[in-house]
């Protein structure tokens, strides 16, 4: 390995102990610093903390808090799925190493989907990478959260959906083109993926047991009706909600795609919209405005494509299509069990409470 850089961790990141404290307390107090650490929802009382914890280290003081050693600089260290985030912030930009534990088809099939969707205005450059020694880099977005202007708790949540998250699903869609699927062969393919995922040896069986009769009971079993039935996949975030955007001046970007994928042409728009109830920054959402939303995305897909389209005759199926597809992401993200089951937990929860909005009553999982 090259020369290490050592990470002390606080509040869920890593601060670089080789980086000037001096530098890192002006960035707190300027207005360019705060807002590059807003950008990763860094408070700023953990910054004076990283302050302190890093002074100490250097002083010999008897180390407490949890360290890392990568082999690449940033001044913060944000640890992800299969690997670590390191924002070196005087270069603007972010490389991305991944663990060893991680597949390298994972790694390879990773930098491939950023190389694409990093020609798009609206994503962060692609500045370099190098697949053996598995890290990419990309240009650092020091825009504002997302969550502030496109989350459910903003009174005109729905016209700023419009105005600029809808465009955002139309172009994602155009990445690559749509295809058409039998319905059965693609939950097949995805209840398979999923009993792959979730009995792996470091997950909870518990877990896994949860997961699969809600998946297999109530949404299989559902969908077993309409299983010759033509549905439609397009390219997709994989987790495209509004703490993956970041807002600055002139121009919403989308980051994070690492889950990016081929899923059924509704993922997106609905990953967006149960993000909101799932974080809890709505309690409900009028079902005419979800309507409103599902008719523009069936007006892009109608103008990207001559099939002829099906999206308001399955409805239902393509919602729980979703649901097997978002558990699909959750399971193959490699959480931490303890943290997995309570995301998933909430997930099932907030799903089954949309749907006895329509009358139905899932099982409980």
């Amino acid at each position: 390995m090259e020369k290490g850089y050592r990470y002390i961790g606080v509040g869920g990141n890593y601060f670089c102990v080789q980086q000037s404290v001096i530098l890192l307390a002006r960035m707190l107090f300027s207005s360019s610093g705060r807002a590059r650490f807003a950008a990763l929802a860094v408070a700023p009382t953990n910054i004076l903390t990283a302050i302190i914890k890093i002074s100490l280290d250097r002083l010999g003081a008897p180390r407490r808090a949890k360290t890392l050693t990568l082999p690449y600089f940033g001044n913060v260290c944000r640890p992800v799925h299969g690997a670590h985030k390191l924002f070196d912030f005087r270069r603007g930009f972010v490389i991305k190493c991944f663990s060893s534990q991680l597949a390298q088809g994972a790694v390879e099939r990773e930098i491939a989907t950023v190389a694409v969707v990093g020609r798009l205005d609206f994503t962060p450059d692609l500045n370099r990478y190098h697949v053996v020694h598995r890290w990419y880099e990309e240009t650092f977005i020091g825009g504002n959260p997302g969550v502030k202007f496109y989350g459910a708790h903003n009174s005109d949540f729905w016209p700023r959906y419009h105005s600029a998250v809808a465009p955002l699903l139309g172009y994602i869609l155009r990445i690559k083109p749509l295809t058409r699927v039998r319905l059965g062969s693609y939950v097949d393919s995805v209840m398979g993926r999923l009993e792959t995922a979730l009995n792996k040896p470091d997950r909870a069986p518990e877990l896994a047991a949860m997961v699969l009769e809600f998946a297999a009971d109530y949404l299989e079993d559902d969908l077993h009706a309409s299983r010759e039935t033509i549905i439609t996949l397009g390219f997709s975030h994989g987790d495209f909600n509004a703490g993956n955007f970041l807002k600055t001046r002139d121009k919403t970007f989308v980051i994070d795609w690492e889950c990016a994928g081929r899923r059924s042409v509704r993922f997106d728009l609905y990953s967006f919209l149960f993000g909101e109830l799932h974080k809890g920054r709505a309690a409900v959402l009028a079902q005419h405005e979800i309507d409103r939303a599902l008719e523009a995305l069936e007006l892009m897909l109608k103008c990207a494509t001559s099939a002829p389209s099906e999206m308001g005759a399955l409805a239902s199926a393509y919602r729980k299509i979703f649901y097997l597809e978002r558990l699909l992401v959750l399971a193959e993200r490699r959480l931490p069990d303890p943290r997995a089951l309570r995301v998933i937990v909430r997930t099932i929860e907030t799903f089954t409470h949309h749907e006895r909005g329509f009358g139905h009553s899932p099982r409980a999982a």
